[in-house]
């Protein structure tokens, strides 16, 4: 891969950049590393040296740049690890910034680049993440309204407005392998397209929707098929399950309590005013 950091200048300098990854509540989570060959403090941030950090050139117009970037790094790097089996449940940003060392500290630093990382894929002793700059997001078309019985509102998100907390409840985990979770007690089974979440040891939460509910009556367990792979779960480990919801007004309500905010239009009439009786010259 080919980088555009060289410069002809006077003094031939070849900058330093930094990459800064954030991500988890409030991007409370940071992952900082550098190309140079040691360690650079910067803003209370210690960005570690890396091998094989590098990324191809960054298409400069007159306008935002719009290309996806592509960053190379050692997948033994958390970075790396964090996309190896199944993409975070939280939105991984991206900031490049660049400078020069004067031999004690990195002079004025500048932000490059500014997006997110949308995937990352493994090849030989190194990991390369597909980002995206955040200009993308800004121009993407929104979805759009339909005339449609089901309600689209994300569940628990801002147009839906239900608490998540409040239809959530505490469990376990009794065992687990590649996508399931067992867990102690029988689960309803409105529960399914729900979520299931847990929190490990200095790690951002872990969400995934649940895609089935298998009840086992005889020992008194569920098992629950999860959509995406499990990491850093373990026996014993606190979770919680979070209620799923068909979309349609009578989980709304019944469910929820929750019609005022339902966002389909269940009495559509499903006859045609016209009538269905053929007209023949």
């Amino acid at each position: 891969m080919t980088t555009d950091t060289q410069e002809a200048s006077a003094a031939q300098g070849e900058p330093i950049e930094l990459y800064r990854f954030a991500y988890g509540p409030g991007a409370g989570t940071v992952l900082a590393y550098t190309d140079a060959g040691f360690a650079i403090t910067h803003d209370g941030v210690i960005y570690q040296p890396v091998d094989g950090l590098d990324r191809n050139p960054i298409n400069a117009s007159n306008s935002l740049d719009e290309s996806q970037l592509e960053v190379e790094i050692d997948e033994a790097c958390e970075i790396s690890r964090l996309f190896r089996d199944y993409p975070p449940s939280d939105v991984v940003g991206l900031t490049i910034l660049r400078g020069h060392w004067d031999g004690s500290a990195l002079t004025i630093p500048t932000a490059i680049w500014v997006g997110r990382v949308l995937s990352g894929a493994r090849s030989g002793y190194l990991t390369t993440l597909k980002c995206e700059p955040a200009v993308t997001s800004l121009r993407r078309v929104g979805l759009r309204r339909h005339w449609q019985y089901m309600c689209p509102h994300v569940l628990y998100g801002t147009a839906c407005g239900v608490n998540r907390v409040v239809h959530s409840v505490a469990t376990s985990v009794s065992a687990f392998d590649a996508r399931t979770v067992t867990v102690p007690g029988l689960i309803a089974d409105q529960y399914r397209g729900g979520m299931f979440s847990w929190s490990p040891v200095g790690q951002p939460v872990e969400r995934r929707t649940i895609l089935r509910i298998d009840q086992d009556t005889q020992f008194g367990t569920t098992t629950l098929t999860l959509a995406g792979g499990i990491r850093r779960l373990e026996a014993g480990m606190a979770a919680e399950l979070a209620k799923g919801c068909r979309h349609t007004l009578t989980d709304c309500d019944g469910v929820f309590g929750n019609a005022p905010n339902f966002g389909g239009m269940p009495y559509i009439p499903t006859e045609s005013p016209h009538g269905t009786t053929a007209i023949y010259n």
